[in-house]
Order: C-alpha cells, then structure tokens, then sequence
C-alpha cells in the first residue's frame, strides 16, 4: 500500500515542479487579494508538513526554525519577501525533504505505521502515525498544490498538466 502512496508523492511532486517552476522568484509572495496563500507559504508549509512526517519515520529533514512558525497552519502568509527563504531555497528543501520521507517509508514497520499518534489534537483525525503520513503525502499536498493551482489562475498564469 505504501509504494502507492509514494507513488501519489511523487506524482504531487512533479505537478509541484511544472507550477513553481516559471514563477519569477520576485512573485513569490504576491498575493492576489489577502490571506491568498502564495507560492512560498505553499511550499513552505508542505515542507514543514514532510518534516513532521520524517519524524514519525524517524528521519530529520532539519528545516530553520524559522519555519515553524512563518510556514504553520495557523499562520497567515507573510507577504513580505525579505520574510522567507529564496525560490531556490524553498524548492531545494522541499525537494531534499520528500526524498528523505518518500525513501524511509518503504522501510518503516507495521508496528510503527499502526502506533497511536502522540499529537493529541492531530489524533482525533488521524490516530495513527500511518494515516497521518499517508494523508501528508497525498491529500494534504493535493490541497495545498490545489492553492497553488488558483494561485496560478488569479495571476494569469498558465496552468500546466
């Protein structure tokens, strides 16, 4: 079941790489109208998103804490450039962080897939740390690169398939 969900990844993946990848760094954090999440709190945050996940399958994509907050869910996006890390920069992170989650999966046990999720407000949702790293890799990068998606439209950018 996994190499499936590795296989959604991968796919979010390449459909990341094809919408990001003729954004002028400059247009980065522009926002078409207000809390329009931008492309790089989109990327940002899926990031972040994968980081967590590497913990539960105990690898660390060692993000800057800076992070932690600028990229939450809680957080609204920054519209400042100087606030985030280059286009390059997110890219390369969020690049190096799916390779590091999408090649620990296929290794990781039953026992660990199945164990409860600590997070006590992330559990009422997914109670194991298989569900949430399933729903990392597939549904939760499925919306935000939907974002991502009417980003693009609202700028009069083209979207690719």
């Amino acid at each position: 079941m996994m190499n499936h969900v590795i296989h959604v990844a991968n796919m979010n993946l390449h459909y990341a790489r094809v919408h990001v990848e003729d954004i002028p760094p400059e247009q980065m954090c522009l926002q078409p109208r207000p809390q329009v999440n931008h492309p790089a709190w989109i990327l940002g945050h899926i990031t972040l998103a994968y980081a967590g996940a590497g913990a539960l399958l105990g690898v660390e994509c060692a993000l800057p804490e800076q992070w932690q907050t600028l990229f939450a869910f809680w957080e609204e996006p920054c519209p400042d450039p100087a606030a985030h890390p280059s286009k390059d920069d997110l890219w390369a992170a969020y690049e190096r962080c799916h390779g590091l989650v999408t090649s620990a999966l296929p290794g990781a046990s039953a026992e660990l897939l199945a164990s409860p999720l600590e997070d006590e407000m992330m559990s009422r949702v997914f109670p194991t740390s298989g569900d949430m790293i399933t729903a990392v890799l597939t549904i939760h990068e499925g919306v935000h690169l939907g974002q991502l998606s009417a980003w693009r439209r609202q700028m009069g950018m083209a979207l690719h398939i």
